[in-house]
């Protein structure tokens, strides 16, 4: 088992070098002094956190500073909406939260990137970022409202239709051992994230981490899926439900 995990990450050199990357991260890591406060135990679940893409793309120091906050979690979740410079929205979750219908509630505004990672004892972190920035005050007290009826799994929300080509998804099951991989390069559509994240909460996918950028009127996803066995053998009905013929 060690020699084909071995050969494997021989073979993928975009894992060795991320792998460095994260090496390098986590040393970073170790030197705060945020971190070094911390219990040995919550040193070592952070340093775990099964999300490469997580030290890829945040600061050391965002990490640690999300890592506080999830473990000074005394509730279900907790959120934080920041509106200084565009509307961001920050989410810890410990039960489910129905993405999907809280896209479709804020369809209204453009998203310019979204990022999820689970980080430990369950707990995922959501941060979206929109284009735009909240002008009345009453906005901001909906959209609190809209993320505390998203915990409520049984809402539903209406699929919208898009344009999706065949050749503008790519999904690979083989990415690594424990991940499966979901690409999307389209145009940028209203409801796309919504969609998607709706047709994945109706299969039980599970989605470890998500890097989403919408640039140019185009929108390229990535998203990285756990494999407990929904996803793989499901993706025809995924590419059905989300591509014209």
């Amino acid at each position: 088992e060690l020699y084909q995990i071995s050969k494997e990450a021989i073979e993928n050199k975009n894992a060795i070098d991320e792998a460095i990357k994260r090496e390098k991260k986590e040393k970073e890591i170790k030197k705060l002094l945020l971190f070094q406060k911390f219990p040995k135990l919550l040193q070592k679940k952070i340093l775990s956190i099964d999300s490469t893409l997580l030290f890829l793309k945040y600061k050391a120091q965002e990490i640690v500073n999300i890592s506080q906050w999830i473990n000074s979690l005394k509730n279900d979740y907790d959120y934080k909406i920041d509106n200084s410079m565009n509307l961001t929205i920050e989410i810890v979750r410990k039960k489910d939260f129905n993405l999907g219908y809280f896209l479709s509630k804020l369809s209204k505004y453009n998203v310019r990137s979204m990022d999820i990672f689970k980080f430990f004892n369950g707990i995922k972190y959501f941060k979206i970022e929109f284009s735009d920035i909240i002008l009345e005050e009453i906005d901001i007290v909906l959209i609190e409202k809209i993320i505390k009826n998203s915990f409520d799994m049984s809402k539903k929300t209406k699929l919208y239709p898009l344009q999706i080509k065949r050749d503008e998804l790519k999904i690979d099951c083989s990415h690594s051992r424990s991940y499966a991989s979901f690409k999307i390069n389209t145009i940028d559509q209203k409801g796309l994230l919504a969609n998607i994240m709706t047709i994945f909460d109706d299969i039980k996918i599970d989605i470890a981490s998500a890097k989403i950028q919408t640039i140019k009127n185009r929108t390229r996803n990535l998203l990285l899926i756990e494999k407990n066995g929904n996803f793989c053998k499901n993706q025809e009905r995924i590419i059905k439900k989300l591509c014209v013929e």
